[in-house]
């Protein structure tokens, strides 16, 4: 009796060992699964972005706008290189206003160093100064694509150097009298924001750290 209550046990045991063991083997090839899946996507998005360069240095304007827009609904934080690339080919199609708003963001996070950061201030300018002479019509392209709908990668700092002081910490209203100088009610002690509120600060929703 007591040999049949051990080998009761040991078929039990051999059971638990063995569901467990499934359970394991299930959740590895769920995980290798999400794994290749995740892969397979970065390596979609990497085509469509040689794609989009290889269209842009042909001049091919319209068919580089539809892969970017491609590359945008695929990912979930936008990287610097592809707000060059929007801001650079927008310049091209005449969407000026579109064309400043991404090139001042990769500035903003690339500074003077960035791979693109040369062009990125030629092409700025040169939007500047042709928004200047377009304003009406570029109110009305102002509803197509817009960065704030989309998160921006910060880089590996986490960092971004605040836009609405420009990291000076401080905000200076000047009339013909006087100057005053006011604490940014955003950015840390040394003028920085972190991504999120960067982020929250394209979408208006940053809120004042005075509040």
């Amino acid at each position: 009796m007591k040999s049949c209550r051990i080998v009761f046990v040991l078929l039990g045991l051999m059971f638990i060992c063995s569901s467990i063991q499934a359970q394991r083997s299930e959740q590895d090839k769920i995980k290798e699964l999400e794994q290749l899946n995740q892969a397979r996507k970065q390596q979609e998005v990497k085509q469509l972005m040689d794609s989009a360069v290889a269209l842009l240095s042909a001049s091919k304007y319209l068919e580089t706008e539809k892969v970017l827009n491609q590359v945008l609904k695929s990912v979930k934080a936008v990287s610097s290189e592809l707000t060059y690339l929007i801001g650079e080919n927008s310049f091209h199609l005449a969407k000026y206003r579109q064309s400043i708003d991404w090139l001042t963001k990769y500035i903003q996070l690339k500074g003077t160093t960035g791979e693109f950061s040369t062009q990125a201030a030629l092409y700025l300018r040169r939007a500047e100064e042709a928004l200047s002479s377009e304003v009406r019509q570029q109110r009305a392209e102002a509803g197509e694509i817009l960065s704030k709908d989309f998160d921006i990668d910060c880089g590996p700092t986490g960092k971004v150097i605040c836009p609405v002081c420009s990291g000076k910490t401080v905000i200076v209203k000047r009339d013909y009298l006087s100057e005053k100088f006011t604490k940014c009610p955003h950015c840390d002690v040394h003028g920085f924001l972190t991504c999120e509120q960067y982020n929250l600060l394209l979408k208006g929703q940053l809120k004042s750290s005075t509040n």
